[in-house]
């Protein structure tokens, strides 16, 4: 997997090539790569150029996308979504941080900070099919536990966070999440959170 972080001329950092050694760092719009499946691109999202329409064309080749944000925000994180990207994250993100989200995507899953996440609640439940009685019947399959992993979940909050509210563990949680992901058939936290909001406030 080849890595690009386009960006414009003011914006850089050293963590990029912390994270990825081979990486390709270019300003947009002058120079872009061909996209591809082996493709990640890391596209700042920036007034210099229109960086929604880059990312429309690097997902459609099969690219996975990442969106750097300078200031997160609800529109500016649902039209990246909304353009394909898989990821969200701040342009100066740890390379641990980053390394995190790029096994992430390649997991199929997407990469939303509990921050932002929050700010998605509500916004996109459009974004999840099927009837809330449907959502209802699935939710009945979770045991307590997992009921309640998913309420704080669905609240934004990170598995280190539902671990201490719960009092148990973050291997428990995770191990929570992985039961609830199966059996109702999603692949990330958004999805499911957006479910579970979805078909708890139905009425």
């Amino acid at each position: 997997m080849q890595d690009y972080f386009i960006t414009d001329t003011q914006t850089h950092s050293p963590r990029w090539k912390a994270a990825f050694p081979d990486a390709v760092i270019l300003s947009a719009p002058s120079t872009l790569p061909n996209g591809s499946p082996e493709t990640r691109c890391w596209v700042l999202a920036s007034d210099t150029y229109d960086w929604a329409d880059l990312i429309k064309d690097m997902a459609s080749s099969g690219a996975q996308v990442i969106v750097m944000t300078m200031n997160a925000s609800r529109e500016e994180l649902t039209t990246g979504l909304a353009a394909g990207a898989r990821g969200y994250t701040e342009v100066y993100s740890s390379p641990n941080t980053l390394t995190q989200i790029a096994d992430s995507l390649s997991k199929g899953a997407l990469w939303i900070p509990a921050e932002a996440l929050a700010l998605l609640i509500g916004t996109l439940h459009n974004q999840v099919t099927g009837t809330a009685a449907t959502k209802e019947a699935k939710l009945d399959q979770l045991t307590q536990r997992e009921n309640e992993v998913v309420h704080i979940l669905s609240q934004g909050k990170t598995n280190k966070e539902i671990a201490r509210l719960l009092g148990i563990s973050e291997r428990t949680v995770k191990e929570h999440l992985g039961s609830v992901f199966s059996k109702l058939n999603v692949k990330d936290r958004l999805q499911l959170a957006l479910l579970y909001r979805r078909a708890t406030h139905s009425e």
